[in-house]
């Protein structure tokens, strides 16, 4: 659970760089064509990019002044009784919120399905229409619902023209993408506004397609305000034409389209990007590499104190070499190594104990190593067993400095978890 809380944190923070972009910017500008695909992209970036990876941005291990060995986890299955935890407890929340947000969504999609059993199917011009009672004109995928009453009228022409935009630009999709996305991020209030914003967004782009016909927007103004009547049983997963943000949508026919010049300001999206990049390699690293990053200045300030009290004729012990040391066969050795010889406390095991310890240890000038001792811990057994599979390691292949054998400290993060698969 502690990946998921991760990704979702992740997500939602590169929800609110993009939308926070879109609604200082773009949110007023007469693009809809562009706004519309610019929160999509914001959607899709913000649920693939934590998945994707990033690069970490961190410090690089000489500036952490040791050298930082691949950190290996050790799993085993729990031999205990289930112990309900506060990370639990919100799993259970979450999953609560996403269960209640998607029975919703299939619920309306349930009452769509119903009324297109009711009613009376037409096919004009190869386009779909289902003839409603008393209901509020909407469309969704491929086919228009419309009031039967409202199929001989002379202003019907324009309702379906409009409906008929959201149809072949395909609305619906970007719908049914919203409500998953909404049931996944449904505790984060930014992806709400996201999908009340696409949803208006729809709107303008439909209202303008029925205005570039001709229609005078006094006109068109009136048939809108006429036609706010009739009962929306669909919610909000249609397309709807009379009802929604009717305020906004009469501003946008009046406003004057967007300057050209203005347009630079799409190039927000670079930065904001980049700020996402970012914000997604700091929650990554933020744990290990900050408990590397004490760890290791710790030891380097007590490295560097032992040394002002050595003896010339001590051997000096590196923290950045130019050929660093290599254990027999490369690190997935070492990996296989580690967890062949290691074993989970019993008593840990049954407590539901998981942690991290961070073994220090010098890989000495001869390939052997000495001085390995808990650099931090969290469990006395589980930081004796990680230091004692440490020092039964083989001879590593010597680091070198200027083409001379030379000692080398590094920093070994063991993690021990419980429930998941072997280590391999």
């Amino acid at each position: 659970m502690e990946e998921l809380f991760k990704y979702l944190l992740q997500s939602s923070g590169t929800l609110i760089i993009f939308y926070s972009v879109y609604a200082f910017l773009f949110r007023k500008e007469t693009w809809f064509v562009w706004n519309r695909w610019y929160l999509l992209f914001s959607i899709i970036t913000a649920f693939s990019i934590p998945i994707i990876g990033i690069p970490s941005f961190n410090e690089s291990p000489e500036s952490l002044y040791t050298i930082n060995l691949q950190p290996i986890s050790i799993y085993t299955n729990a031999e205990t009784s289930f112990k309900f935890t506060l990370s639990d407890g919100l799993a259970i929340i979450y999953l609560i919120g996403v269960s209640l947000t998607l029975i919703r969504f299939f619920a309306r999609l349930f009452a769509i399905y119903k009324i297109r059993s009711q009613s009376e199917s037409v096919s004009i011009d190869g386009i779909r229409f289902m003839l409603t009672d008393n209901l509020q004109t909407f469309s969704f995928m491929n086919t228009i619902y419309i009031n039967k009453q409202l199929m001989n009228d002379k202003l019907s022409k324009q309702i379906i023209d409009h409906e008929l935009t959201h149809v072949r630009q395909h609305h619906s999709f970007d719908i049914i993408l919203m409500e998953i996305s909404s049931a996944l991020l449904w505790f984060n209030p930014i992806i709400w506004m996201c999908k009340s914003s696409l949803k208006t967004i729809h709107e303008f782009l439909a209202d303008e397609a029925v205005l570039q016909r001709g229609v005078s927007v006094e006109n068109y103004h009136k048939l809108i305000f006429s036609q706010v009547t009739g009962f929306d049983i669909s919610g909000e997963i249609t397309n709807t034409f009379s009802s929604y943000k009717l305020k906004n949508r009469i501003i946008m026919m009046t406003k004057e389209k967007t300057e050209r010049k203005a347009k630079i300001k799409m190039l927000a999206v670079i930065p904001a990007f980049l700020i996402a990049l970012f914000l997604i390699s700091g929650i990554n690293n933020i744990s290990l590499a900050q408990d590397v990053k004490n760890i290791t200045k710790k030891k380097a300030s007590e490295v560097k104190s032992s040394a002002d009290k050595q003896q010339k004729t001590e051997e000096p012990v590196f923290m950045v070499v130019e050929k660093a040391p290599e254990f027999p066969g490369g690190t997935k050795a070492q990996i296989k190594f580690i967890a062949d010889n290691i074993k989970y406390p019993e008593k840990a095991k049954k407590a539901g104990l998981e942690g991290n310890v961070y073994i220090s240890f010098i890989v000495k000038k001869d390939g052997s190593i000495s001085d390995a001792k808990i650099a931090r811990g969290f469990d006395k057994e589980c930081d004796a067993e990680a230091l004692r599979v440490v020092k039964m390691m083989p001879k590593w292949k010597p680091g070198q400095q200027r083409g001379k054998n030379v000692n080398v400290q590094f920093i070994l993060p063991i993690r021990f978890a419980i429930s998941g698969e072997e280590n391999k």
